[in-house]
């Protein structure tokens, strides 16, 4: 079995010597150190880990190499990678296996990037893991402490600080974490979004639309990241909640947020075509898997052969929500190849390539449907 040290998504650290005593009862254990190793001391003779693996560029170091610790009983027991420097001899039936650890080595190596790797660590690592521990968890308390004092953020976990290693998951109410990231990156602050690769754990926890915020911390971090991280998340609250109508259609492009302008914002609180429709002639589903968005997208195909009417549902960031609705706009009173022609222009502008004017861009000139 394998188990994170310290969770990627809630940034709680599991105690993984319990769950080694259990573990060596029905076989192997293995730990996933990628988010403990940068920050926190690892004996892995303590934890009594069988195998134990960690990124470099979680360290500071190059993408893309990384280390595999594991005990020798155990590295001599599973060659996985097969290729040509693990084998010490080869028949058409067999072969023999090298000693560790080239038998676990991969075929072709990023050698250009190994010199920049640090030094291999030892049972315990300790050469960059306290000092940057020090300071991370200087900056770490406060960050769940003032994400817990904005009253319109839910931290997801625990709401102690100091039971928080290096990262804290957040949700701000009623607005999907893809327009979070969007809006403080516009600020200049980087934090990630999405389902972080652990959507059975965002199930498990019923969390909204099955994605969080993360923001994490290391020794680079000091309170000023804090606050600029403060200030980002009351202006995303401004644009989606907080603000009055008023201000939300005074901003213009000389806002950082430009993309959430007052037309954009409208279809995404008052969205006309998100309904259930009855006897569609035509429905796809699509799903980002990278991000959770999913959303349904029905249009029924008149007598004269054009679409008489369009509709969506389903969940996702407010450029999906609100590119959906304008979509449905413009789809109707359209013929099925034009409507084609509208989704390649829509990619191109999604791909950033130069747009190319085309007389079924035009929206419909029927009256928009009063939904809400």
């Amino acid at each position: 079995m394998s188990v994170t040290q310290v969770s990627n998504v809630l940034g709680v650290q599991n105690d993984v010597k319990a769950i080694a005593q259990r573990a060596h009862e029905v076989g192997a254990y293995m730990v996933d150190g990628a988010q403990s190793v940068p920050h926190v001391p690892v004996n892995v003779r303590d934890l009594d880990c069988d195998l134990m693996a960690f990124s470099a560029h979680k360290l500071g170091g190059p993408m893309g190499i990384g280390v595999l610790w594991g005990k020798s009983e155990v590295l001599d027991a599973m060659p996985f990678l097969t290729g040509g420097e693990m084998i010490d001899s080869v028949t058409e039936t067999d072969a023999v296996w090298a000693p560790v650890p080239p038998r676990s080595s991969r075929p072709a190596r990023r050698t250009p990037r190994a010199p920049s790797r640090p030094r291999p660590p030892s049972t315990t690592w300790r050469a960059r893991t306290w000092p940057s521990s020090r300071r991370a968890s200087a900056s770490l308390p406060p960050t769940a402490d003032r994400l817990n004092d904005l009253p319109y953020v839910d931290v997801i976990g625990p709401k102690d600080g100091s039971r928080h290693v290096s990262a804290v998951a957040f949700n701000v109410r009623g607005v999907h974490p893809h327009d979070v990231a969007s809006i403080l990156d516009m600020s200049n602050v980087c934090i990630r979004a999405g389902h972080h690769c652990a959507q059975p754990l965002l199930n498990y926890l019923e969390v909204e639309n099955r994605a969080t915020c993360r923001a994490s911390v290391a020794f680079y971090n000091d309170k000023a990241d804090i606050d600029r991280l403060v200030e980002g998340l009351d202006k995303v609250w401004s644009i989606f909640g907080g603000a009055s109508t008023r201000r939300r259609r005074s901003m213009d492009r000389s806002t950082p947020a430009s993309l959430y302008n007052a037309q954009f914002m409208d279809h995404v609180a008052h969205p006309d075509y998100k309904y259930q429709m009855d006897d569609p002639t035509y429905t796809h589903y699509g799903v980002n898997p990278s991000c959770g968005d999913e959303l349904t997208f029905s249009v029924k195909i008149g007598d004269d052969g054009r679409i008489e009417e369009a509709a969506y549902q389903g969940h996702g960031c407010a450029v999906s929500q609100a590119s959906a609705d304008m979509m449905s706009d413009l789809m109707v009173d359209k013929t099925p190849q034009e409507a084609i022609e509208l989704c390649k222009l829509f990619g191109r502008m999604v791909r950033g390539e130069k747009r190319r004017t085309t007389p079924s861009s035009r929206p419909s000139t029927r009256p928009r449907p009063s939904r809400t």
